[in-house]
């Protein structure tokens, strides 16, 4: 079957407001714009990597949502298939960041999107007469917008099953959307329609009920418990990242290199961009998780939600060429 998609997101994009410089939210003057979206984040990084990638979404036909839809199209993302709508809004958040002893902070003005009221019905619509991608993602931030789309994501899922997509969600598990207890129901719920499923350490606690003391291992078999038919990913912070492919007998942990950080949101996103990169070329598990660590580097070097990066430059660092001088 001829499969015009390697990748199709599902999810919110919302346009981001940061103070720079440092300043506080209320100090600053003027905000720098960017767009932000876990999926379109993990498709616009996929796409920078040279793969085809279609973002699938509900945007307000408004400037500021015809806005999001230009700056993805730099990064050769499809936008063709999002569904418009004169009604609602676009999402914002304001992120201040910072280190310590403050922590940076994120505040949502997301309340009744376009995203939000995504119902089935215009979803499946959308996709009518279109074949499954190699590959459909989406995360639990989508699962948490509302109930309506929820139902959408669950039938997307199924609609991706069905057609032979690999799918996939990451937890991705916001305090400030909804509970724990509400985020862990919708996750499980979803997890037999997953072939793989992506989470950081801490949401396999805050969620899961995995021990925080608990070793790397345990924590990602824990998680495999509950999916025991997905390939569970689950990302360590500075430890890299440890996986256990449905088909493997033991997990897989791969280690990362440390590297100076300008901008931490998107990182996860990167990640998961690199393992899907690494899938579509027909790598190996373990060299799955590397790129996936490689691209998540790369991204926090880099300013916004999106990984500015490109083929050459990835290829030159898994090579062994890790720049830190200026290159002329």
């Amino acid at each position: 079957m001829s499969r015009p998609y390697d990748l199709i997101a599902w999810g919110e994009t919302m346009i981001r407001l940061s103070p720079s410089d440092g300043k506080r939210l209320v100090q600053a003057k003027m905000l720098e714009l960017h767009a932000g979206g876990s999926e379109s984040n993990t498709a616009a990084t996929l796409s920078r990597l040279g793969h085809s990638v279609a973002w699938l979404s509900r945007m307000t036909d408004s400037p500021i949502g015809r806005w999001v839809e230009q700056e993805l199209a730099t990064h050769r993302v499809d936008t063709s298939h999002v569904i418009w709508t004169n009604e609602d809004r676009v999402g914002l958040y304001f992120y201040e960041p910072a280190g310590a002893p403050r922590g940076s902070q994120v505040h949502y003005d997301r309340r009744d999107s376009a995203m939000a009221r995504a119902s089935p019905e215009q979803l499946l619509k959308s996709l009518s007469d279109m074949p499954a991608p190699r590959w459909l993602h989406t995360t639990g931030i989508t699962l948490g917008l509302s109930q309506s789309c929820r139902e959408a994501t669950m039938n997307l899922l199924a609609w991706g099953k069905q057609g032979g997509a690999r799918t996939s969600l990451d937890v991705n598990y916001r305090s400030k959307l909804w509970s724990t207890d509400h985020a862990a129901a919708a996750c499980l719920a979803a997890f037999p329609s997953c072939d793989q499923i992506f989470l950081a350490r801490r949401d396999a606690s805050a969620l899961f009920g995995v021990p925080e003391g608990a070793e790397h291992v345990e924590a990602v078999q824990s998680i495999r418990h509950l999916a025991p038919h997905a390939t569970v990913v689950m990302t360590l912070g500075e430890q890299g990242a440890i996986g256990w492919a449905a088909e493997d007998q033991q997990p897989v942990h791969v280690g990362t290199r440390a590297v100076p950080v300008v901008d931490r949101l998107g990182g996860g996103d990167a990640f998961s961009a690199g393992c899907m990169h690494g899938w579509l070329r027909g790598d190996s598990f373990r060299d799955q998780l590397a790129w996936g660590n490689l691209v998540a580097a790369f991204k926090y070097s880099i300013a916004g939600d999106i990984a500015w990066i490109n083929p050459e430059e990835l290829q030159r660092a898994w090579n062994g060429q890790w720049g830190s001088e200026v290159r002329r």
